[in-house]
């Protein structure tokens, strides 16, 4: 009878615990897909309000999950910025190199990234309000910072320079774009996407003592068309919120 009730104890403990590892597996299974969900619903909501007014609740609301959960994935808001900026630079990375737009220069290559970037966020009205929280927002902006500086390290030209050199130097560069993207909103003014890029990166070069003769010809040479930059700005428009 004891060995009896052994027995059923011991199939009941593996079943139980059977079960606990199957939910477990289900539930690492599932990770991957509501992480994607919790993205492609937050971009949505930062695209339609813009950063400050988007919720965490009006997130988990989004995705018919509970606020915790949302926050197990993502424990600071800013997190959803840089997953926004990050997800921004891919796709425009992902047309040029669809259409063959890529140039082999890394510098001729942030030129026309920069284009499509700033267009997307500076030429889409309803996309103004995300900007000036995107350059307003201590947090967010440190956030982009640091996808920028991985994004201009990772390239193969700038594997001799040490992380931090090209770091310091895009942060100087980039602090200076958006602080003077965050006074043209302000004043109402339009911004000239061109000469804001080329100023960039002709200052980050600079910091970084590299030469930068024939690099404004360059960029002129190599410039988006009007059509192409309207058809860039509509793939990242649909493609953006598509996470997953």
């Amino acid at each position: 009878k004891a060995s009896a009730l052994l027995f059923c104890g011991i199939m009941r403990a593996v079943g139980l615990n059977g079960g606990m590892l199957r939910r477990r597996a289900e539930r690492m299974e599932n990770e991957p897909n509501k992480r994607s969900l919790i993205l492609s619903q937050a971009f949505g909501l930062l695209m339609e309000k813009g950063y400050a007014k988007t919720s965490y609740t009006d997130i988990a609301k989004a995705c018919q999950l509970t606020r915790p959960l949302v926050q197990y994935y993502f424990p600071k808001k800013e997190m959803f910025m840089q997953e926004f900026i990050e997800r921004l630079i891919e796709l425009c990375n992902t047309y040029l190199r669809q259409h063959k737009l890529n140039t082999g220069y890394c510098f001729v290559d942030f030129y026309l990234t920069g284009t499509m970037y700033f267009t997307f966020l500076l030429e889409n009205e309803g996309l103004i309000p995300l900007t000036k929280d995107l350059v307003s927002t201590r947090a967010a902006t440190e956030a982009i910072s640091s996808v920028m500086a991985q994004w201009v390290a990772s390239r193969e030209e700038l594997q001799g320079f040490e992380y931090r050199e090209v770091e310091t130097a895009v942060i100087m560069s980039m602090g200076g774009v958006y602080d003077l993207v965050f006074h043209r909103l302000s004043e109402g003014e339009p911004d000239d996407i061109p000469s804001l890029l080329n100023w960039a990166i002709q200052a980050t070069m600079k910091q970084l003592g590299l030469s930068t003769k024939g690099l404004t010809e360059s960029f002129e040479n190599h410039a988006l068309t009007t059509d192409v930059a309207e058809d860039a700005n509509r793939y990242l428009l649909k493609e953006m919120p598509n996470v997953g």
